[in-house]
């Protein structure tokens, strides 16, 4: 304001001096609406009108109330400028001292304000530091605990087939054991019930022998004694008829134990072979069932071999 009073002063001791002319006068009115709109406030307008003022009476002092607007406007940069090129313009002037004090003061704000900024700058490239850091150390522990978590897995699987192919060793040990203990009771089974068959057999085998040939005997020696009476009698007697019909009755009763002396062979054989099937396969059955007419004896088999 003392600067701007000096201008205003001096600007009308001109115009005492001489008649003013028509740009004095706009340049007067734009310095008056200059300085109003910086005693608003409105200091984008004041730097309008201070700058139209100085197009048409380049004053000096002008310069400096325009790097007062932008001082007073917060741009530093600018004022330092406007304070510059005042004091080119009028080094010795009567504002001089004020703006290069100015100068100093805002170079020293620009100083520390660029100190803060490095420091804020400082700060907060630390804290982004930070934060990435702690985003690095919150992804590592996610990976280490994926990757225990995947080898947890892992183990649980791995301990699970493992006690799965346990399960399934011991099922097959217990099934061997099953089928051993179950051909174990086939095999005593088989040997149960194909024993009695094989001593049925050997007995029928030694009864049809001993019926085959001991009493084969027997009644074809009687027969050829009295075959030999036959041929050698003389006359037909009493006797004679009796031995004709002694004779038939043996053939029929030698013949009778014969087939069944053979039919005992055969069926003791029979017997002896299902015997030895059963014993070793017990799943076999065989049954027997004799077959008997007044002239015929046999024995029926049932079953496979």
């Amino acid at each position: 304001m003392r600067n701007s009073a000096w201008l205003l002063i001096l600007m009308m001791g001109v115009a005492a001096a001489k008649k003013p002319d028509t740009k004095q006068q706009e340049g007067r009115a734009h310095f008056s609406q200059g300085r109003a709109f910086q005693d608003a406030g409105a200091y984008d307008d004041a730097i309008r009108e201070y700058q139209a003022a100085y197009q048409l009476t380049p004053l000096p002092l002008l310069l400096f109330n325009i790097a007062q607007s932008y001082r007073l406007k917060g741009d530093k940069r600018a004022a330092i400028e406007w304070y510059d090129k005042y004091l080119a313009a009028d080094p010795e002037g009567p504002a001089g001292d004020e703006a290069r004090d100015q100068v100093a003061n805002l170079k020293l704000k620009q100083q520390l304000e660029e100190t803060e900024a490095l420091r804020k700058k400082a700060a907060e490239e630390a804290a982004e530091s930070k934060r990435i850091a702690e985003e690095a150390e919150r992804e590592r522990r996610r990976a280490v605990e994926s990757e225990e978590a995947r080898r947890k897995s892992a183990a649980d699987e791995e301990t699970r087939l493992r006690r799965l192919a346990e399960e399934m060793a011991q099922a097959q040990n217990k099934r061997r054991v099953e089928e051993a203990e179950q051909h174990r009771r086939r095999v005593d089974v088989a040997q149960r019930v194909g024993r009695p068959y094989t001593i049925a057999g050997a007995v029928a085998i030694v009864v049809g022998v001993v019926m085959g040939a001991g009493l084969f005997w027997v009644p074809f020696k009687d027969a050829n004694d009295k075959q030999h009476n036959f041929e050698s009698a003389r006359m037909w007697t009493t006797q004679y008829d009796a031995d004709v019909q002694s004779l038939h009755t043996d053939s029929q009763a030698m013949l009778g134990l014969v087939t069944t002396g053979g039919v005992l062979l055969v069926g003791g054989i029979a017997l002896c072979v299902a015997g030895t099937r059963l014993r070793s396969n017990a799943v076999e059955r065989v049954s027997f069932a004799p077959l008997l007419s007044p002239t015929q004896a046999g024995l029926a088999v049932e079953g496979r071999f």
